[in-house]
C-alpha cells in the first residue's frame, strides 16, 4: 500500500505544479510583498507551488477527499484564470503548464482503483501486494507511451498550440486506427468459436500431499481456492478448473500457506481457451514433478 500512497503524493505534486503555473502574476505581487516585509525573497513560482500543494494535501488528508475528487477541485482552480480566454502569445505557456495536470488526471482514477483493490485483498503480504501493483503500473505506464508520443507530436506540429490548422493531417491517425480496429474485429468474428474456458493455475506453496479444491471467498475481481486435506508439505501444484468467468486474480489458500496468482497469458487450442495464472512475485516452478489436483 505504501507504493500507492507515494504515487498519490506524486500526483498531488503534479497537479499543484500546474495550478501554481496558472497564477504567476498574483504570486509575483505576494512574493514582492514578502520580500519587503520580511526581507526574505521567495521565487513566485516556488511560493505558488507551496501554497497550492498545502491546499491539495489539506483536501486529501484532512478533508478526506478521494484522489480523483482532489484532482478535480484543483483542475477547476487551474482553469479559472483562463475562463475569459487566453492571449495568443500565452498559448505555448498554457500548453506546457497543463502537461503535469494532464498526467495527474490520467493517474488519479487508476490509483484510486488500486486503493479499492487493496481493501478487497486485506491480509495479503505487503511484498506480494507491492509486486502486483508494480506489475500493473508497469503495464499502465507502457500503455501511456503511444498517447504521450502522439501528444508530443501534436505540440510540436502546432508550435505548442499556436498553429491549430496544422492538426488537420493528424486526423488521419484516428481514422486509420478505427479502420484497423474494425478489420480486426471482423476477422475475430470469423474465427472458430471458443466453447470452453479452462483456468490453469501453477504455484509452489505448503499444501497437503493430497488435497481437494474448494471455492472460498469472492472478491471484487477474483476469488479464493481452498486446498483442503492432506499432510503439509512444500510442493508445486497445478490446478485446472473449468470456468467461463475469468477472474483477474486467484488466491490459493491452504491451512498452512497462501499464494497470490495473477492472469499472465491465455492460449486457444481447438475450441478450448486455456487461461494461465502464475505467482505474482516469483517464477512458476518447472513442470517436472508437478502434481495434479482434481477440480
Amino acid at each position: 500500500m505504501k507504493i500507492v500512497r507515494r504515487l498519490s503524493y506524486v500526483v498531488m505534486g503534479l497537479v499543484s505544479l500546474s495550478v501554481a503555473l496558472s497564477y504567476p502574476s498574483l504570486f509575483g505581487d505576494i512574493s514582492t510583498l514578502v520580500a519587503e516585509k520580511l526581507g526574505l525573497y521567495v521565487p513566485p513560482i516556488l511560493l505558488s507551488f507551496l501554497v497550492f500543494l498545502f491546499l491539495t494535501l489539506t483536501l486529501f488528508e484532512r478533508r478526506g477527499f478521494s484522489l480523483p475528487l482532489t484532482v478535480s477541485v484543483m483542475s477547476a482552480l487551474y482553469i479559472f484564470p483562463y475562463i475569459g480566454g487566453v492571449p495568443v502569445e500565452r498559448v505555448p505557456y498554457v500548453a506546457l503548464s497543463a502537461l503535469p495536470l494532464s498526467l495527474a488526471i490520467v493517474m488519479a482514477p487508476y490509483l484510486h482503483f488500486l486503493v479499492g483493490r487493496e481493501k478487497a485483498l486485506q491480509g495479503l503480504p505487503e511484498s506480494e501486494w507491492n509486486a502486483v501493483v508494480k506489475e500493473e503500473l508497469r503495464v499502465f505506464l507502457l500503455s501511456m507511451v503511444p498517447g504521450g508520443m502522439l501528444l508530443a507530436y501534436l505540440l510540436y506540429s502546432t508550435a505548442l498550440g499556436t498553429r491549430p490548422i496544422a492538426l488537420l493531417p493528424t486526423y488521419v491517425v484516428p481514422v486509420i486506427a478505427l479502420s484497423i480496429g474494425l478489420l480486426l474485429a471482423s476477422v475475430d468474428r470469423t474465427g472458430k468459436p471458443v466453447e470452453k474456458t479452462v483456468l490453469v493455475m501453477r504455484g509452489y506453496l505448503t499444501a497437503g500431499d493430497s488435497f481437494e479444491v474448494r471455492r472460498g471467498s469472492l472478491y471484487e475481481r477474483g476469488y479464493e481456492l481452498l486446498l483442503v486435506g492432506g499432510t503439509p508439505v512444500k510442493r508445486p501444484v497445478l490446478i485446472s478448473i473449468e470456468d467461463e468467468n475469468v477472474p483477474h486474480y486467484v488466491l490459493l489458500k491452504s491451512p498452512w500457506d497462501k499464494l497470490f496468482l495473477v492472469k499472465k497469458d491465455e492460449v486457444v487450442e481447438g475450441n478450448t481457451r486455456y487461461v494461465i495464472f502464475l505467482p505474482s512475485t516469483s517464477r512458476a516452478p518447472s513442470s517436472q514433478g508437478i502434481s495434479f489436483a482434481p477440480p
